[in-house]
């Protein structure tokens, strides 16, 4: 898979992040069950040179940046997307949004329980608000 010798990208799968390796020795184990292979490889972490085993490694390995690159573009897109999408679902739950073909998602004003008149003060102005959402002042208040 890897050549002994040659630098590969490995992008890691479990916390984001790139480490450019060389690879330092191909492990060949043959047994009954068949034929298995591990890679050392030479990394760095911290600024200091580190080993790292294929073994412990999660991730997707590269021979060009290029490849690196593009997979994790595309793994950005995808996360991107996903929080896009939760963010609207949490939107339309709070504000019973309703989507209807060729329309703009608009949403809903909340409806609030009309207020008995008997309630009202008598002399005092009163805010209005319309079902079209302008608001009228009514001065002096209601008067029976």
């Amino acid at each position: 898979m890897f050549e002994v010798g040659k630098q590969v990208w490995f992008v890691n799968t479990n916390n984001p992040g790139i480490k450019l390796f060389l690879v330092a020795e191909e492990i060949v184990k043959k047994s009954l069950d068949g034929e298995s292979r591990e890679y050392s490889f030479q990394g760095t972490f911290q600024g200091k040179p580190k080993k790292y085993l294929s073994k412990n490694l999660t991730g997707e390995f590269f021979i060009s940046n290029q490849d690196a690159f593009k997979f994790m573009h595309k793994q950005a897109a995808t996360a991107i997307e996903q929080m896009l999408a939760k963010a609207k679902e949490a939107y339309e739950s709070v504000y019973n949004v309703t989507d209807k073909p060729g329309t703009e998602t608009s949403p809903t004003k909340p409806t609030r329980p009309p207020v008995p008149l008997s309630t009202l003060p008598e002399d005092e102005d009163i805010i209005v608000e319309l079902p079209d959402g302008t608001k009228a002042k009514l001065k002096g208040g209601l008067r029976g």
